[in-house]
């Protein structure tokens, strides 16, 4: 491979998306190195992730008043949040019930099929199924909603939709606090 190429990859973010968390998983790099390797993706990951946002909200037909910037960083985080707390849940049920990757997938199937429709063409039932039995309608749906002007649209309280940013902040340490009564029951394989 010649030297400007190499140099060029090293550079990009496929090296710390998936060699450098493989690179510390093994042991093949720790301390300062590994440090450096999680700051690199953490860069990336933010410059990927700012750039998407800023691209797609000049795009988005959207009235960005002083307000609405921080109210989409606030839902961005948010529905992150949400996200992970969700993983996390199912991750505790793993002390309890054994493998739950079938969970998992499931849950990532529902948040990668259902999360990319209006949850309103579930019907009623649908979109509070959605919303407070499995939190998809907090990831991004309800914040897209308050954004572009369309809460009382949604048969849900106006208040419910605006609030959505902080449902994370809430679901998050639950799940965690889960995870740790959960990991109580925790036995070996070979107990």
């Amino acid at each position: 491979m010649p030297g400007w190429l190499a140099t060029t990859l090293d550079w990009l973010p496929f090296r710390a998306q998936l060699f450098m968390p493989m690179s510390i998983y093994f042991g093949q790099t720790s301390g300062a190195a590994a440090w450096a390797a999680i700051a690199a993706q953490v860069a990336w990951v933010a410059m990927l992730g700012l750039g998407s946002l800023v691209t797609f909200a000049v795009l988005a037909p959207v009235d960005w008043s002083w307000w609405r910037l921080p109210y989409l960083l606030a839902a961005v985080m948010g529905g992150t949040l949400v996200e992970t707390a969700i993983q996390v849940a199912i991750a505790s049920l793993a002390f309890r019930f054994g493998p739950v990757f079938s969970a998992q997938t499931l849950a990532d199937r529902v948040i990668t099929i259902f999360g990319i429709y209006p949850l309103t063409v579930f019907g009623t039932a649908g979109l509070v199924a959605l919303t407070l039995i499995f939190p998809l309608g907090f990831i991004a749906y309800l914040p897209a909603t308050a954004l572009l002007g369309r809460a009382a649209e949604v048969p849900v309280p106006p208040w419910l939709v605006w609030g959505v940013p902080l449902a994370g902040w809430f679901l998050l340490p639950l799940a965690v606090a889960a995870f740790h009564r959960a990991s109580r029951h925790y036995q070996s394989p070979g107990a």
